[in-house]
């Protein structure tokens, strides 16, 4: 059997079975379907910009960029305001990495810098499982690249399940991607960790990816995920969730020089007049310290689903909020882990009455096939059912409503 043979009968073995992971429910409303908006498409349609002077004086240059459209011209750069947010709310120098800003998702950047890896030489890119839609974004990226994952609910179970997948594929294993802190399950990695992969990285050069997206809704003082341990990492950043803004369209990506991957130019935009718009709203809403509305917005409406839930329980409520730190616009609902009824429940009888619920968008429950004795890494908790719910959709009246609304639900579950 040829050791390539032997590669992919060992990332089939490596691979937990998915049963309905990353169910996309639509967004909507309690109220009716909200109509998307932002200045393009925000997730927040009652958190507006304009209501300061400060506010409003950045709504001239806006409405220009607007009307100008692709012929607009701007003196701001992405890559500056990139650098500014940088250098006021990390400490990593930059001088070491090639910055690009771009006016497509995180998604795309992704793509862009694995399928650079892939041109270099054939391997595997990982990722932990569960996560956000992975193994749609980056499969077919290019044809030397293999896509694997493995089960991870925790930053151990993370760096140990790497650290095994390392020992079978050593410097085939290209890149890992890492979103920090973890979506959906909310767990991050600790400075421990990342050093432990430091080391995978010198021995076998495998680059880590940092998806960063939720660095800018994180404290002040705190604005940084656990890529500031890191020694060689590729980061990508995206603006989407820190201004609740899924249309605006600007990433930063940082590619450390010391890899060798060279100037990538399909991360610049191919269009000047779309690059200026962006970098005028993205400094209009970075000067304006508008994520940390946004943050506020996201801890009330948190605070106020779980209230509407816990006062539905009259107090004594089923389950476990779970949520990574105050604003990160994901929360996590764990049903009972021993409890194996609620897999084929969820599936069958929530999931088409969720289709009315406030922000609610992904049902999930994981299996896999007996572990090999040789390969014991995939001990997967059993029965692991879980909702995503994402704070931002609503306002806090409404999310009370939500999360009373989301106990009935569990409440007849429990009947």
């Amino acid at each position: 059997m040829s050791q390539d043979k032997n590669l992919k009968d060992l990332l089939e073995e490596l691979t937990p079975r998915e049963i309905a992971a990353g169910q996309h429910l639509n967004y909507s409303s309690f109220f009716g379907v909200n109509r998307v908006l932002n200045f393009a498409d925000a997730n927040i349609p009652s958190l507006l910009f304009g209501m300061t002077p400060e506010e409003r004086a950045f709504l001239k240059e806006i409405s220009e960029a607007h009307l100008k459209g692709c012929d607009f011209r701007s003196r701001l750069r992405l890559e500056d305001i990139g650098r500014q947010v940088y250098s006021d709310e990390t400490d990593l120098d930059l001088s070491r990495f090639d910055f690009y800003g771009h006016t497509n998702g995180a998604r795309d950047a992704i793509q862009k810098v694995v399928a650079r890896l892939g041109e270099k030489k054939p391997g595997f890119v990982f990722y932990a499982s569960p996560n956000w839609v992975f193994d749609k974004v980056l499969a077919g990226v290019h044809p030397n690249i293999t896509l694997g994952n493995f089960f991870a609910d925790s930053g151990d179970s993370f760096i140990a399940s790497l650290e095994e997948v390392t020992k079978y594929l050593k410097d085939k294993l290209l890149a890992i991607v890492i979103v920090d802190p973890a979506n959906p399950l909310g767990y991050s990695l600790s400075q421990e960790h990342i050093e432990r992969i430091n080391k995978i990285q010198r021995k076998y050069g495998t680059v880590p990816i940092f998806d960063d997206v939720f660095r800018g809704l994180r404290e002040p003082s705190e604005r940084h995920s656990s890529s500031r341990f890191a020694e060689n990492p590729i980061i990508v950043e995206t603006t989407s969730k820190r201004f609740g803004a899924r249309g605006l369209g600007v990433t930063w990506t940082l590619i450390p020089k010391d890899l060798g991957l060279g100037v990538i130019p399909e991360l610049n935009p191919e269009c000047e007049g779309c690059s200026s718009k962006a970098a005028v709203v993205a400094n209009a809403l970075y000067q304006t310290k508008y994520h940390d509305r946004v943050r506020e917005w996201i801890i009330n409406n948190s605070a106020a689903f779980q209230a509407g839930y816990t006062d539905a329980f009259n107090g004594r409520p089923f389950g476990t909020f779970r949520q990574a730190f105050p604003g990160m616009p994901i929360m996590t609902f764990y049903f009972q882990p021993t409890d194996r009824i609620f897999s084929p429940a969820i599936r069958n009888r929530v999931a088409p009455d969720l289709y009315l619920s406030s922000g609610i968008d992904w049902i999930c429950n994981f299996d896999h096939k007996a572990s090999n004795k040789e390969n014991h890494i995939l001990e997967l908790a059993q029965g692991l059912s879980y909702v995503r719910i994402c704070p931002t959709k609503e306002d806090p009246s409404r999310s009370y409503i939500g999360g009373a609304t989301f106990a009935t639900h569990i409440q007849d579950l429990l009947k």
